[in-house]
């Protein structure tokens, strides 16, 4: 099934993350009284269930990773909209917020030597393997 391309981050519609690059997961959030108790059994209450989604991104230029780093880590808002399509295929929009920095891989790609400053620079950085975490709020 190709990937569908409805994205969206805190008002920022980042490229189509890889083939296989949303993973959508459900985590349980329990009761405060949950324990083992005397037999070793667990006991306690499921009060919610909420989405966890690990996005990544194979290759992305230096000017889409501030972006997207723009659109995650703003102190003054820590939930944030993201849209995209859940496990039933229905397009969904849930607050979540990151629970992790950005992670990524530098890579550079080709040298230019600037004939003004007498030096070599580094042109068109990637940034490979970039992954973020988020979880619903």
């Amino acid at each position: 099934m190709p990937y569908s391309k409805v994205l969206k981050i805190n008002d920022y519609t980042p490229p189509a993350p890889d083939e296989g690059g949303v993973v959508i997961g459900r985590q349980k959030i329990w009761s405060e009284n949950t324990k083992r108790n005397a037999n070793c059994k667990m006991v306690g209450d499921i009060k919610a269930i909420k989405t966890t989604l690990s996005i990544t991104w194979s290759k992305l230029t230096q000017a889409e990773l501030n972006k997207l780093d723009k659109a995650i880590n703003k102190t003054n808002e820590p939930f944030f909209p993201i849209t995209y399509v859940d496990q039933a295929g229905n397009e969904i929009t849930k607050k979540f917020y990151s629970d992790s920095s950005i992670e990524y891989t530098r890579q550079k790609y080709r040298k230019t030597y600037n004939h003004e400053t007498g030096e070599w620079e580094h042109t068109n950085i990637f940034y490979t393997d970039v992954t973020v975490n988020f979880v619903e709020q």
